[in-house]
């Protein structure tokens, strides 16, 4: 898991990112410090994922209609 800045990854990026953050906050047993670095990390993930999302759907509600 790259420790990329997370403004700079794409949306495809982050979620891998974050579906891996999940596996091992499921699987691996973590030290407290380690599961609320990679949980904090995740909630960014999931704020970025969000943002790019409604980015998107600005986009497509200035497109004309098509007739």
């Amino acid at each position: 898991m790259s420790e990329k800045e997370i403004t700079q990854l794409t949306y495809e990026e982050a979620i891998k990112e974050l579906e891996q953050i999940v596996a091992m906050l499921e699987e691996d047993e973590l030290t407290l410090d380690k599961s609320l670095e990679l949980y904090k990390r995740g909630q960014s993930l999931l704020t970025h994922c969000s943002d790019i999302l409604n980015k998107a759907q600005l986009q497509v509600n200035q497109l004309p209609e098509v007739e």
